[in-house]
């Protein structure tokens, strides 16, 4: 049976921890490849990584400031 998101790509901004961790376990369980997004908690967004990727392997981490529209290309690029 397919998951509901397989094939999707979901960047969940600020997913390092609270809201948005659970936002990125939730995505990653239906199936989508997560890409797990932090600004300044590199080692919550690691932790995070690591739940997500128990359920989506593909899943990866990017680094970046969201108020910053050269930062926000990059992490699409990364993608």
């Amino acid at each position: 049976m397919m998951a509901r998101l397989e094939g999707k790509i979901a960047l969940v901004t600020g997913s390092a921890k609270g809201l948005g961790r659970a936002m990125a376990v939730s995505l990653a369980k239906e199936g989508a490849v997560v890409v797990v997004h932090y600004r300044s908690s590199r080692k919550e967004a690691e932790d995070t990584l690591a739940k997500v990727k128990r359920f989506s392997p593909k899943s990866v981490m990017v680094h970046g400031d969201v108020t910053s529209e050269a930062e926000v290309s990059n992490m699409f690029k990364q993608v």
